[in-house]
């Protein structure tokens, strides 16, 4: 949606959650990477926002979506209406009133990746049979709905491995402890 980049890390936090580092890194990266995909020059900023607990992140994924539209609609509007931007509700009815349409795609929202689980045909070669594998993919969708959906089930699948690390640490602690 704009030159930002919103990360999500739920397990591991890289450089010992050093902040300037997680963030230099974050926008180099996505920085370099993304001219080759695509074919032409684009820069990121990055930040860093510590959430209290995981659930959060669809909260603030919503919060950057509306400013994402906020910024696309302001953009349209300075644009081709006025210099002087207005409430979100008043620019886009004056667009609408001049026929511009606003699309609720990713120019307006941004556009999440993310990695997916994904059959693929594959082949073992000490039995020399084809076989069914599951590999994680990379995927990315201009659809919020999409995105909350992924981001939803990322942290449910970080409370799921928290929870059973929890139990697994348990019952060791249980089976360990002197007698």
């Amino acid at each position: 949606m704009s030159d930002e980049v919103d990360l999500y890390l739920f397990n591991l936090i890289p450089y010992s959650g050093r902040e300037f580092k997680i963030v230099s890194i974050a926008s180099s990266i996505l920085s370099a990477a993304t001219p080759l995909t695509l074919g032409k020059e684009l820069y990121f900023d990055a930040r860093v926002i510590e959430l209290s607990r995981p659930g959060l992140a669809l909260a603030y994924y919503l919060y950057r979506a509306r400013v994402g539209l906020n910024n696309y609609v302001s953009k349209l509007y300075t644009g081709l209406v006025s210099k002087e931007t207005k409430r979100l509700s008043e620019m886009l009815e004056e667009l609408r009133m001049r026929g511009v349409g606003v699309s609720m795609g990713w120019r307006s929202t941004g556009t999440c990746i993310y990695t997916d689980l994904a059959e693929k045909a594959g082949f073992n070669p000490l039995t020399g049979e084809k076989v069914i594998v599951m590999r994680r993919v990379t995927r990315y969708s201009g659809s919020v709905s999409t995105c909350l959906n992924q981001l939803s089930k990322a942290i449910k699948s970080k409370r799921y491995c928290n929870t059973r690390a929890l139990q697994l640490r348990t019952h060791l602690q249980e089976r360990c402890e002197p007698l």
